[in-house]
């Protein structure tokens, strides 16, 4: 909380967090807080919260957002309590997603399964190796495919990806929701991402209803106010 309270973005700090990401993926060892509050700084303060990205702004600081365009402190510090209080009904695992989901159909929570929805954001398909650290071949993107169809009939799941003819086809056998939601890259343009979801979703409100994607402090001429998730 003290890190989050005290610490005034800037690019030097942008660029110095940036290589101490760097030296922990190359085997130089960091505390675990060192760590954690180097990625949770680099996710606030690059565009769209991409490692690979720059600052937000740019480094000469000259565009209309700033650094600390998204370091809200009152809200970053209410979240983080908010994350805190929960902690024990949270269960981190650092696996590949198919031995994470074998681990819940078959592991402590197998008959707990009917229950649960599995939500799943993989690497974008179109630009996955630009912007993240570990993205999936073509491979890795039908063998989830085939995973999640193996389970479209007897379990909840809803998986987003970029909106992409080779993952339509992939995921053929699925639901789709069209309207999906708009989000921007680098400040690009927009670009539409869509969800697929299992024969389990339905695509109307269910018990809990949609979750409403609303405009905050970016809110731009194209912003989608009615883009929806469905539970």
């Amino acid at each position: 909380i003290d890190l989050i309270k005290y610490t005034k973005p800037s690019v030097d700090d942008f660029i110095t967090t940036k290589k101490v990401i760097s030296e922990q993926l190359n085997r130089i060892e960091l505390t675990n807080l060192k760590m954690a509050f180097s990625f949770f700084y680099i996710n606030r303060t690059a565009r769209s919260g991409i490692f690979k990205a720059g600052p937000i702004g740019g480094k000469k600081q000259s565009g209309e957002w700033k650094i600390n365009a998204r370091w809200n402190v009152d809200s970053l510090i209410k979240k983080i309590n908010n994350i805190h209080q929960m902690k024990d009904k949270i269960e981190l695992y650092n696996l590949d997603y198919k031995l994470l989901i074998n681990k819940m159909l078959n592991g402590k929570y197998s008959n707990q399964t009917q229950r649960f929805m599995f939500f799943i954001d993989p690497p974008y398909y179109k630009m996955g190796k630009k912007l993240y650290l570990h993205y999936f071949q073509d491979d890795d993107h039908q063998q989830l495919a085939e995973l999640l169809r193996s389970i479209t009939k007897s379990h909840k799941w809803l998986v987003t990806y970029d909106k992409s003819d080779a993952i339509k086809m992939l995921y053929e056998f699925s639901k789709r929701n069209e309207s999906g939601i708009r989000y921007s890259i680098h400040g690009r343009k927009q670009r539409k991402e869509l969800i697929y979801f299992s024969e389990r979703l339905k695509s109307n409100p269910g018990k809990h209803g949609y979750i409403n994607i609303k405009s905050k402090r970016r809110k731009s001429p194209n912003f989608d106010s009615n883009a929806q998730y469905v539970l």
